[in-house]
């Protein structure tokens, strides 16, 4: 079988997707060898920019340089809810690994410039609501912002759910949803 070769039209979404995040070479590297391995995420999407936004930020993940999944939804002009889906689509594949609730946690409290004390408790409730979720890595964004929003609640820091959801990439709903199953 002959191996699967990337067009330069994808390479080059992947290049400036990573230069625009400021993203090294290793994550350029990483995504374009999660799309090789994945090439039946781009024969099927009907948006490329989606499965290579969803790729460069499972590689940043991997190479510790996170992205929020709003900033990677900016930078290609898609949705971060769609962004999320099209990461776990290579997740699904087996291609890597989905990071637990409290990675997202510091992701969140870092870009909302909250006190050290409402991620420490952001964690904790996490930490102490996790043997009771289902699948928590697939709702892991959500339920970080949940918990970061439940933190600032109880430590009277104000951020809004909405204001959350847009660091998170996810629906303020969502935020909502978790944030009253985590209190």
């Amino acid at each position: 079988m002959a191996k699967f070769v990337l067009s330069y039209r994808t390479q080059d979404i992947v290049g400036r997707f990573c230069r625009e995040l400021s993203l090294g070479k290793d994550v350029r590297k990483d995504s374009l060898e999660l799309l090789v391995k994945g090439h039946e995420l781009l024969e099927s999407a009907q948006k490329r920019n989606a499965v290579v936004a969803g790729s460069v930020y499972g590689s940043a993940i991997l190479n510790n340089m996170p992205r929020s999944i709003a900033a990677v939804g900016r930078v290609a002009e898609v949705a971060g809810s769609t962004v999320l889906a099209r990461y776990y689509d290579f997740v699904d594949l087996g291609l890597m690994d989905a990071p637990m609730p409290n990675f997202y946690v510091g992701i969140y409290c870092d870009v909302l410039k909250v006190p050290g004390k409402v991620q420490r408790d952001a964690k904790r409730i996490v930490k102490e609501n996790l043997q009771d979720l289902r699948a928590p890595h697939k709702w892991a964004p959500g339920i970080a912002a949940g918990a970061v929003y439940a933190a600032a609640q109880s430590h009277k820091v104000k951020l809004t759910q909405r204001g959350i959801a847009g660091v998170a990439g996810v629906n303020y709903a969502t935020v909502s949803h978790w944030y009253s199953k985590l209190k």
